[in-house]
């Protein structure tokens, strides 16, 4: 009742005055309505090609380091040397071990001309050696003396120098004498480069994961968020930090490529978005708070709610001493 004495006495006038005013003001709400949906999808587009920038500066950057190891591989593919020596079976006669020394000592000039490897090998499987620029030793003693304390037995990276390889990359973790702990990226190609399914022989190219660590934090990222690197074989390759989100949730949004929302390990919300390199078979994958992720769009939508809301009680309260004086 009391708020009776606030309507004039002429009630069917002034509410027919009341509803064209409000009509009225309705037709700047619906528009900012609108404005306000339109803008949340220009922000979203937004943080959507900032992110991808982001990736493709990242694809570019290990592309350009993968690249350069493919062209070394290459180079050392093509070495007349290395060419005879693969066709050696059994023991060296002299010719055979003149080309080793001279493949031993070209070896040593492929090195400085790549930054990021640090090491060579080659492996010869008829004579079950390995070869690198320093010297010339059986298989056993290469692993046992390279890998100390791998998590991989003898036998697995016996299969895996035997395995057939196209520019395959695998982390080697390994425990020094002194108990360190020690982590390489290694890439892996058959040879000889061209043939009809006989190789005698496998390039082992080292990589000091923090050579890879050293590019990937030079990089501007979001803030909290993870950058991962997932191999030809879907495991994961290397990344900036601990998981966030369980891996198997990672490579279903890397295959679904779409800007979802995941469940993370400790509680929050996820967006993961990825690119595949041109380079290698290797995915490149961001994962952001999504509360980073919509913080502009978020923004935009209070500023857009407050503003309708604004405007509503403005125009309301408008649109009811404009009814009152027309009466």
């Amino acid at each position: 009742m009391k708020l009776m004495k606030f309507l004039p006495r002429n009630r069917s006038l002034f509410f027919r005055w009341l509803l064209s005013y409000i009509s009225i003001l309705l037709i700047p709400v619906i528009i900012s309505g609108f404005v306000s949906v339109f803008s949340e999808k220009v922000m979203r587009d937004e943080t959507n090609r900032a992110n991808a920038a982001m990736l493709k500066q990242v694809r570019q950057t290990i592309d350009e380091m993968t690249a350069s190891f493919e062209k070394t591989a290459a180079q050392i593919s093509i070495n007349q040397s290395l060419r005879s020596v693969l066709s050696i079976s059994g023991s060296y006669d002299g010719v055979g071990q003149f080309n080793m020394f001279t493949l031993m000592k070209q070896l040593n000039k492929y090195v400085p001309t790549n930054e990021y490897i640090s090491d060579i090998y080659i492996y010869f499987k008829n004579t079950d050696s390995v070869l690198s620029d320093e010297s010339r030793t059986d298989t056993r003693y290469f692993i046992e003396n390279y890998f100390p304390g791998s998590s991989m037995s003898h036998e697995q990276l016996m299969k895996l120098l035997n395995g057939r390889h196209m520019m395959d990359y695998y982390v080697i973790d390994s425990k020094m004498s002194s108990g360190k702990n020690s982590r390489d990226v290694i890439f892996l190609q058959s040879l000889p480069l061209i043939n009809s399914g006989n190789y005698t022989g496998t390039l082992i190219g080292v990589i000091p994961e923090e050579k890879f660590q050293k590019v990937i934090n030079n990089l501007k990222w979001v803030e909290q968020s993870e950058f991962i690197i997932i191999d030809q074989n879907g495991g994961e390759l290397l990344s900036n930090g601990p998981w966030t989100l369980p891996f198997g949730t990672i490579l279903e949004a890397v295959e679904d490529n779409e800007n979802k929302e995941y469940n993370g390990i400790k509680g929050g919300r996820y967006v993961i978005a990825s690119i595949t390199s041109d380079v290698t078979r290797w995915k490149y994958v961001l994962v952001m708070p999504s509360d980073i992720f919509w913080e502009k769009t978020r923004f935009i939508r209070r500023i857009a709610v407050g503003g309708i809301l604004m405007c509503i009680l403005a125009g309301g309260i408008l649109a009811y001493f404009l009814s009152i004086k027309k009466i």
